[in-house]
């Protein structure tokens, strides 16, 4: 809890072939208790065909969930879909677009 306290934002790795686990879904509910902007990551799914995950029902119930916030379907190995958990990072956890957030005001 202490280390969540330090952070400016959290990232929900989800493996597309295993689902997500007791712990993983703890931690989120804390990092959601210090108010961290979260973004769900789901992983490896090009192995989801092999253990007969669904990609169409994650993406329906991660949008059903998530509503308008954002989440990502990945393969970080391939590479796939990396540039916008890097943006993610960059806008919500680096805040580099503050200045320009400034301007707007």
């Amino acid at each position: 809890s202490r280390s969540l306290a330090a952070c400016d934002g959290a990232i929900l790795v989800v493996d597309a072939a295993q689902g997500i686990e007791a712990q993983t879904l703890a931690n989120v509910y804390l990092a959601l208790d210090h108010d961290l902007d979260v973004m769900p990551v789901i992983n490896k799914i090009d192995l989801a065909p092999y253990v007969g995950a669904s990609l169409e029902v994650m993406e329906r119930d991660s949008r059903k969930m998530r509503g308008e916030r954002p989440f990502v379907f990945t393969n970080i190995r391939g590479d796939e879909h990396v540039d916008t958990i890097v943006e993610w990072i960059k806008k919500n956890v680096l805040l580099e677009d503050l200045q320009e957030r400034r301007n707007n005001l």
